[in-house]
């Protein structure tokens, strides 16, 4: 629904809304990339005493003030847990965070840690990894598990900031480390072709490579090549199937060999 008003927590990076006569407070607001996770840490409140066109006065601590059409305010309290949870996670204490959700047990504790987990710690993927099994979002625990098994921790790193929404953050991780392949291969997983494109042509690598996973994609739709962009490029570049899979193929193994 439209937010007719809001107010951000004094303390804490948490969100109160006013959505179509409800109040809807975000415990968690940079878990918006993703709308499962971001409705399971929510707390909607659709009282009567809310009235018509309430508007949010304030928000401190675990009360969000409403001043009502009548002029009158009404204190809506919310649960503590997920200030303390925030707190815990800026002071870097994982255990501490983690333990609050074992014991409370809360779905929206859970998917905020969860969130926060993969942002904020990609070091340590088995919080991320219990918290997504806390509230059975399987999908992402076999990716974590994926993730485990990659052959550097600049690609479970990345991989870790993908899923919490952060492509760009992923992509600098890898090109950081040299991984300029992989920063590239992202993005044309993601269908990011301008991006990845990009990415090719500053560091001057790989174009033909684009190229070529660009020209296979749209022949698979059967569709003709639009983009002006790599109408020009791929006049002007040989494109070499065997020699591009020899050096995907040498790259992966690089990688390998590194780890």
């Amino acid at each position: 629904g439209q937010i007719q008003s809001f107010q951000w927590n004094t303390e804490e990076n948490i969100l109160a809304t006013i959505q179509d006569t409800h109040l809807v407070v975000w415990y968690c607001p940079t878990g918006c990339f993703d709308p499962t996770l971001f409705r399971m840490c929510s707390l909607i409140n659709d009282s009567l005493e809310l009235s018509r066109n309430p508007r949010i006065n304030d928000f401190v601590g675990n009360s969000v003030s409403i001043r009502r059409t009548d002029g009158s305010l009404l204190n809506v309290p919310i649960s503590p847990f997920p200030a303390l949870l925030h707190r815990y996670v800026q002071d870097n204490k994982w255990t501490d965070a983690l333990n609050l959700c074992r014991t409370t047990n809360d779905v929206a504790l859970w998917a905020c840690l969860a969130i926060l987990a993969t942002q904020l710690n990609g070091d340590s993927l088995d919080i991320a990894e219990e918290s997504y099994a806390a509230i059975n979002q399987y999908d992402k625990v076999f990716y974590i598990q994926h993730l485990k098994e990659l052959p550097t921790k600049a690609q479970q790193i990345a991989g870790a900031a993908l899923l919490g929404g952060g492509l760009y953050n992923a992509e600098s991780i890898l090109i950081h480390n040299g991984m300029l392949f992989h920063a590239i291969r992202t993005n044309l997983q993601l269908y990011n072709w301008d991006r990845a494109l990009d990415t090719a042509l500053k560091h001057k690598t790989h174009i033909d490579t684009v190229l070529y996973m660009r020209q296979k994609y749209l022949e698979q739709l059967g569709k003709e090549e639009t983009n002006q962009k790599f109408i020009n490029l791929k006049n002007s570049n040989n494109i070499d199937e065997e020699k591009i899979k020899q050096r995907i193929e040498t790259e992966m193994t690089r990688t390998i060999n590194k780890h």
